[in-house]
């Protein structure tokens, strides 16, 4: 029977760690007009998807359903339930099984190669290892132009650098720069007055950044996080130190678990279906609910949001 009209649907985000993963097609109370889920394990993410012979590749199609989830790494896969058009339902109980967690070598992530290239006056690009200083209290120098270089990155997460310079020619703001590329100037006797290194990307969270810099005229700055801003106080101020360091976060060292998500009723403020007990090990079975009930008659559904 082919579906019409317009079609109702749900996006839901789930948690996979490194390992392969079943991901199982449970059952419906909708039955024989089961809500179809497609599963998108995003773009540079490391995860690949297996389906039986015959079936879906990226869409688990009725009850009874399987596909396996094979991570590199920990990764967001995205499930998409579609009804039988507008008013369809889109309950449907699916799971998410552990069959092989990481081996030994890969239980701990590999340590950030970070490095900075900084354009120095009267010296030119000079390269600095991560946790050192570029000048500082001890051999100011002023910083006209920075790039940032993370020899191991992962695919999914990146470092954006974004810099403002004054000179001779006025303020400047640089638009953000990923990683390998230059931010500031050349031979125009520019310094930074300003500076912001900020993680971007689905594995960010696996990061954290710290950072101390110092202008000219000012004391030694401070900061720590997702995103380092770093800024003048006094007009003129050039950057005349900086030191970066770029760490994992210490609970995401080992393998992330499998997160169980819930849809509640609309209307309610928690779910019907209590939460999973968590378990010892890292690596546990999730299930992820979705549930609508018919919409009334006329009404235009809502489009797929990512939770």
């Amino acid at each position: 029977m082919e579906r019409g009209g317009a079609v109702a649907s749900e996006a839901r985000v789930v948690n996979v760690g490194q390992g392969v993963f079943a991901l199982r097609y449970v059952g419906s109370a909708a039955r024989p007009r089961a809500p179809r889920i497609a599963v998108d394990p995003g773009a540079g993410s490391g995860v690949s998807l297996i389906a039986a012979p015959g079936r879906a590749e990226r869409e688990l199609q009725a009850p009874g359903d399987c596909l396996l989830i094979r991570a590199e790494r920990p990764a967001r896969v995205t499930l998409i339930a579609s009804g039988w058009g507008a008013g369809g339902s889109l309950d449907a109980d699916v799971t998410l099984e552990p069959l092989i967690g990481p081996g030994p070598a890969a239980m701990q992530e590999a340590a950030p190669a970070l490095s900075v290239v900084a354009h120095l006056a009267g010296r030119g690009d000079v390269r600095f290892e991560a946790g050192s200083w570029i000048g500082g209290p001890s051999g100011p120098t002023r910083i006209e132009g920075l790039a940032l270089h993370w020899s191991n990155r992962p695919d999914d997460v990146e470092l954006l650098l974004t810099v403002v310079s004054e000179g001779a020619r006025g303020r400047r703001r640089f638009p953000a720069r990923p990683t390998g590329a230059f931010a500031g100037t050349r031979g125009e006797a520019a310094p930074v007055v300003a500076v912001e290194i900020a993680l971007s990307g689905a594995g960010a969270d696996r990061y954290r950044l710290a950072g101390e810099a110092q202008f000219l005229g000012g004391p030694v700055q401070v900061r720590d996080g997702a995103r380092l801003r770093f800024a003048s106080s006094l007009p003129g101020g050039g950057l005349i130190g900086l030191k970066l360091e770029l760490a994992l976060q210490p609970e995401r060292r080992r393998a992330v678990a499998p997160e169980a998500v819930e849809v509640p009723r609309p209307g309610s403020s928690t779910s019907s279906r209590p939460a999973p007990t968590p378990a010892a090990t890292r690596v546990t079975p999730g299930r992820v609910r979705h549930f609508r009930p018919p919409a009334p008659s006329g009404d235009v559904p809502p489009s797929p949001a990512a939770a």
